[in-house]
This record gives structure tokens, C-alpha cells and sequence, in this order.
């Protein structure tokens, strides 16, 4: 899935925590791990929306809806990063807030940061041949992503090519998004 789902889920669940637990160093750690784990459930889900598994510059130029879902992926993602690391604080101070249960860039970072390990870090060895060729195509951590989803949800159909899925995924974006500004 796009980053700014992951952003959008790793917020839910802090809003949902800290409705139910006190903002305490313990539960800011626990808070980090299951914004972390939460990344193989939304993962999952992106078998049902427009997510093939090369990246743009492997398509080039045969496919330019997929450099549009990227272009239009980084003003959400932004505004997303932005607002709910400085704006959503009940009584705004720049930079204050990092460890207020109002500033999620603690949850949102974990919830993206298997992307990270294995898009940036993982990728980067492989294409290098620092280590195994094997782990360029799916990272480390995707491959138990994959294997989950196998266990798991092996009943969701793979739409990933079908550009028509993306719809679902801005679905999912705008109904997640709704519930977060609810809550």
C-alpha cells in the first residue's frame, strides 16, 4: 500500500490507544511495535488495489497511470506528515509536541518503517550485491507479508494490475481518512 496509508492506519491506532491508556514511555513503545506489525495487515490488503510490483522505472514508459498514482501519492502523504505531526495538536507549539498523544509521527513512522528496512535499506544492499540478488524483488520483511497473507487471506483475489483497483485503494484512504478525523 501507499505511504499514506500506512501513516493514516499507524494514526487510528495511536488515537485508539491513548483513548484507552495513559501516554506513558511502556505504552509509547507498545504503541511503535503494533503501529510496526500493523504494516503485514494493510499490506495485505494492497492484493485487492492497483499496486504491481515493479517500480515506475521498471514500467517506464509503457504505463504512465502508474507515474500518475505516484505523483499523486506524495501531496497526500505530505499533508498527511505534516498536519498530524504539527497541526492536529489541540493547542499548537512548533516542535512541541513529540511526545504529546497528539503528534503521530512516532505511530506513522512505524507503521512505514518495514517499507523503509526493505525498499531503502534492503533494495539498496541487493542492487549493490552486498547481499543475495534473491532479496531485491521482495525485501526481507514482504516475504512474511506474503506468507501471511497466504495463511491468512488466501481468498482475496490479486487485483494489483488492474488499474481499475485503484479506486479501492483511495476508498480505503478516504474512509480511513474519515475515521481518523472523527475519532
Amino acid at each position: 500500500m501507499f505511504i499514506y496509508t500506512h501513516f493514516l492506519v499507524g494514526i487510528l491506532i495511536q488515537k485508539l490507544f491513548f483513548h484507552l491508556l495513559p501516554p506513558t514511555p511502556l505504552v509509547w513503545i507498545l504503541l511503535c511495535v503494533l503501529s510496526f506489525l500493523s504494516h503485514w495487515i494493510v499490506d495485505v490488503f494492497s492484493y485487492i488495489t492497483f499496486h504491481p510490483d515493479e517500480t515506475y522505472s521498471e514500467r517506464f514508459p509503457k504505463d504512465r497511470f502508474k507515474l500518475f498514482v505516484d505523483i499523486m501519492s506524495v501531496p497526500i502523504t505530505t499533508f498527511i506528515l505534516i498536519y498530524f505531526t504539527f497541526f492536529s495538536q489541540s493547542n499548537f507549539q512548533f516542535f512541541s509536541g513529540f511526545i504529546s498523544p497528539e503528534c503521530y509521527i512516532f505511530s506513522m513512522i512505524s507503521a512505514w518503517f518495514v517499507d523503509v528496512i526493505d525498499w531503502e535499506i534492503i533494495r539498496r544492499l541487493a542492487k549493490r550485491e552486498l547481499i543475495s540478488k534473491e532479496y531485491y524483488s521482495l525485501g526481507v520483511l514482504h516475504k512474511s507479508i506474503n506468507k501471511f497473507r497466504e495463511i491468512i487471506f488466501p481468498w482475496l483475489p490479486n487485483w494489483r494490475e488492474k488499474k481499475w483497483a485503484f479506486s479501492i485503494d483511495l476508498g480505503i484512504t478516504f474512509t480511513l481518512g474519515i475515521v481518523v478525523f472523527l475519532i
